[in-house]
């Protein structure tokens, strides 16, 4: 079974060395080139030659080196520390729109104790294999097919 962090390290070893004198911020602005590739698609701009499939994964070949240059150890434990198995903002799965929509991403209206909480009391409960981390995804903010579009990137 294939864990993110195999990935995670897989990806940055191979692009290790063509990496190895490149500064972190020339990695990371290539990154956010390429996830902007990703909103060709969303935003229904058709450009000759694009394929979603290659894009995702020419920016994880971004993502997972930056990670490593930023001296990032785990992705798995970089994932679940914002996903503790609940959505960070109203800390449910699934998450609650309505009380997702009045949180601002500040220390008033994120209780980032909280979050920290469910990380510690959730870490032995975290996804395992690839599969089972898009599953934590569908459990914290479901999908089905009358749903309307969202960011390719967002979710």
């Amino acid at each position: 079974m294939l864990r993110l962090d195999d990935l995670y390290r897989m990806t940055a070893y191979i692009y290790g060395d063509r990496n190895s004198t490149r500064p972190k911020e020339a990695t990371f602005a290539h990154f956010v080139e390429v996830c902007g590739m990703l909103t060709v698609d969303e935003r229904a701009k058709k450009k000759e030659g694009f394929d979603l499939a290659d894009a995702l994964c020419k920016a994880l070949g971004w993502f997972f080196p930056l990670l490593a240059k930023m001296g990032v150890s785990s992705a798995e434990e970089l994932v679940f520390r914002k996903y503790p198995l609940v959505c960070p903002y109203c800390r449910k799965a699934p998450h609650d729109d309505w009380a997702c929509k009045q949180v601002r991403g500040t220390e008033a209206t994120l209780d980032h104790n909280a979050v920290r909480n469910a990380f510690q009391q959730n870490w032995d409960k975290r996804p395992v294999g690839l599969d089972a981390w898009r599953a934590m995804f569908q459990q914290i903010y479901p999908r089905n097919v009358n749903d309307g579009p969202r960011s390719v990137i967002g979710g």
